[in-house]
């Protein structure tokens, strides 16, 4: 048989179609300066289910996480479905406060470039003492860009995943806004632990795309 006919009946690469891999990577090194081949993306199903991969990936039950406090409900209540404490921090006009995270978590998920549903944005001063704060305490960060690409005027502010020299954000980003309600999508990202889990090593940067088929995705739709 021709090597086209066998393929059929097989599944598809885990992370997804390879064309498609390279087509987000392209597209958020265009749009958001990331640097990503298509052996950093992986295809999910939705933002949700990503988040749900990262948690498992980076965190254990008991682990703590904290969250912009008031932010958007469904991340928090999965981290607590996982058995994550969930912390809240306080959220105000430069974005998440940082001198308030405490001490002992193992991650953050903030929304930078559009907090929900305060709307803040947050500066670039805020965003560099993040990078610090996760780099003094070995900790991950996951960055959901959500909405970043609306803006009212000037260019919108680098994501946290291109300020970072150290391998410490997970890169999240959403198509749901710029595509129609029924072919909605994501890339979120997901990292990994470099040395065997959540307790040691540094966080190795991958990517992800939400796939913008079924009914999946556009259920996660926010």
């Amino acid at each position: 048989m021709r090597s086209g006919e066998t393929t059929a009946g097989v599944y598809e690469h885990p992370a997804g179609h390879h064309d498609l891999r390279i087509a987000i990577a392209r597209h958020i090194g265009n749009s958001r300066g990331i640097r990503a081949s298509a052996d950093d993306v992986i295809v999910t199903n939705g933002t949700q289910q990503a988040l749900d991969v990262l948690a498992r990936v980076l965190l254990a039950p008991g682990d703590g996480i904290a969250v912009e406090d008031p932010s958007y409900g469904p991340p928090r209540r999965l981290f607590k479905a996982l058995g994550i404490r969930v912390i809240g921090v306080p959220v105000d006009r430069q974005g998440l406060v940082v001198d308030a995270l405490p001490r002992g978590i193992r991650a953050v998920y903030v929304t930078p470039s559009h907090q929900y549903p305060l709307s803040v944005t947050m500066t670039l001063s805020r965003r560099q003492a993040l990078l610090a704060w996760a780099e003094r305490n070995n900790a991950a960060i996951i960055e959901d860009d959500y909405d970043s690409e609306f803006r009212f005027g000037g260019r919108p502010l680098e994501p946290l995943q291109t300020l970072d020299a150290k391998g410490r954000v997970v890169y999240v980003g959403s198509f749901s806004k710029t595509n129609a309600a029924d072919a909605s999508a994501g890339l979120p990202g997901d990292a990994a632990i470099a040395a065997g889990g959540p307790e040691q090593g540094e966080v190795r940067q991958r990517l992800a795309f939400v796939d913008p088929s079924a009914g999946g995705a556009r259920a996660f739709h926010r």
